[in-house]
This record gives C-alpha cells, structure tokens and sequence, in this order.
C-alpha cells in the first residue's frame, strides 16, 4: 500500500459522502418546494393569499388594500411562526398585514332624465329614463 493509494481511497471515501449529501439535499428542496411554504417567501399581501393563507385586515369603504402590502407577521394557533420556518402546505396559517390603501374606483349617483315623447292618437305621453352611473377614478378626486 503506498501513500497514494490510500490517498485515492480517502478521496473516494470523501466523494461519495459529498454525492450522497447532494442527492439528500436535492430530495429536501424538491420535498419543500412541493410540500412545504418557506415562510421567509411570504412578504406581501398577494404571496399570502396565493400560499392560501388567511389574512386579518381592515377594510376601509372605496378603497382596496393593495396587493404589495408587506406582512407584519405570520401565525399558526396564535404562535408567531418565525422567519425561515418551512410550514407544511394546508397548515391553517394567520398573517397580518401592513396594509396599504388604493382608492377604488366608484359609482356615484348623479341623475340625468332623459325625455322621450311618444304620439298616440290626439295625446302625448312623456316616458323619462334615468341615468344613474356615473363613474369617476381615484385621479378625479
């Protein structure tokens, strides 16, 4: 036995631990990525509701909550779940948001009467439709 081959022994010794480390990581990111929700991804309105989470928020009359609002903090039976914790998909989770408001657009009530005149014999009668949409955008206000 001469030193190198004992070094070529080692060596493959090393190599084969690496590759089967390899191997297992790959199976632990392909499982998190089909099975698991990395909590640390979730950072906005729109990546809760599309993980399935539920979100507390307070909704404002004629205003949405934008979909980039950043989350304060996620939940699981009232225990903060802490960032860079995977969470098993399906898991009832709670988020709380930071919530940022948009002003929608909206319907108003404005009245316009419109006056048709109908002829029937020697009498006329007037029909008036109403118009009651009138829509103005949040840069009208």
């Amino acid at each position: 036995m001469s030193g190198d081959w004992i070094n070529a022994v080692t060596m493959n010794e090393v190599a084969n631990q690496y590759d089967q480390w390899q191997m297992q990581k790959q199976m632990m990111q392909a499982l998190t990525q089909k099975d698991y929700i990395d909590i640390t991804a979730i950072t906005t309105y729109k990546e809760a509701l599309e993980a399935g989470i539920r979100v507390e928020v307070f909704e404002r009359e004629l205003h949405e909550i934008a979909l980039d609002s950043p989350i304060k903090e996620i939940r699981y039976n009232g225990e903060r779940v802490i960032p860079g914790e995977y969470v098993l998909k399906g898991t009832p989770l709670t988020a709380t948001i930071s919530p940022r408001y948009e002003a929608t657009s909206l319907q108003t009530t404005e009245t316009t009467s419109t006056a048709v005149e109908k002829e029937t014999g020697n009498t006329t009668t007037t029909q008036a439709t109403i118009d009651t949409t009138t829509t103005t955008s949040s840069s009208d206000r």
